[in-house]
């Protein structure tokens, strides 16, 4: 994207040169175009000038005329008339190119306006270029500290759900030693694991975890439980739960310290 930019920044640079040319020879080219306007200006004024001289010359003449020869009155009425309106023809048509005039020259002006501000705009690329620069290399900085951060929580989250599963899991080790219900002896005949029937010679033992009471060959398993200190009696079926549970923490342990 950056280069993108940059290239966009260069056809910007191409564009802005070559508007300042084109406005540059059309500044020129109205330049040239009012100095003839003003020269024509200037020899329409001075031949209406001469026109306006020339008629009161010849309406001195033609009243005079009048004056001597009064059968041809109307006449000159009539011609009088016709050069009184071409005078305010000519007067109408200098009145247009005067107000062209004035247009050409505010035209000229927001040329040279428009002109003055691309050149300013070209003065300002090399300063445009080299904040492009600094933000491409901001850019880059920005997006190796992004990934860097992106790993970290990729990492931290992966920890924090190894975290969340094991708590998790030592809650269901310690749910057996709060909520399970201890048998009553009286109330069991039958293993739970083999259904073997006790006898006087046959004990029953209770499983430290879930609180069931197996034979001695069901219960004969030994297992560390949070709350003793020495490995206590559990059935085949929680030793198989606990241990399963156990390995799982030491492949975690092992696996954050490697970290």
């Amino acid at each position: 994207m950056l280069k993108q930019q940059l290239s966009d920044t260069k056809r910007v640079n191409v564009d802005l040169y070559e508007k300042i040319r084109i406005a540059e020879e059309k500044c020129r080219q109205f330049e040239k175009e009012l100095i003839i306007v003003k020269q024509h200006h200037t020899q329409e004024k001075e031949k209406l000038r001469r026109t306006i001289e020339a008629l009161k010359s010849h309406n001195s003449e033609r009243e005079s005329e009048i004056e001597r020869k009064a059968d041809t009155s109307e006449m000159l009425r009539n011609e009088l008339a016709s050069k009184t309106d071409e005078y305010m023809h000519t007067l109408n048509v200098l009145s247009q190119k005067q107000e062209e005039l004035s247009m050409a020259n505010e035209k000229l002006s927001k040329l040279r306006r428009t002109n003055l501000e691309l050149k300013e705009q070209v003065m300002r690329m090399p300063v445009l270029e080299q904040e492009l620069a600094d933000l491409r290399v901001n850019f880059e900085y920005t997006t190796r500290k992004l990934e860097d951060y992106e790993k970290a929580l990729e990492e931290l989250g992966g920890h924090l759900s190894e975290s969340k599963l094991r708590m998790v899991e030592l809650k269901e080790e310690l749910l057996p030693l709060s909520d399970a219900q201890w048998e009553k002896d009286a109330d069991v005949d039958n293993c739970k694991g083999c259904n073997v029937q006790f006898t006087v010679s046959r004990r029953k033992h209770h499983c430290r975890n879930c609180g069931s009471i197996y034979c001695n060959t069901c219960s004969d398993a030994r297992v560390k439980l949070p709350s003793n200190a020495r490995p206590a009696r559990v059935c085949l079926t929680c030793y198989n739960l606990l241990r399963s549970r156990q390995n799982s923490t030491l492949t975690e342990t092992s696996s954050l310290n490697s970290i």
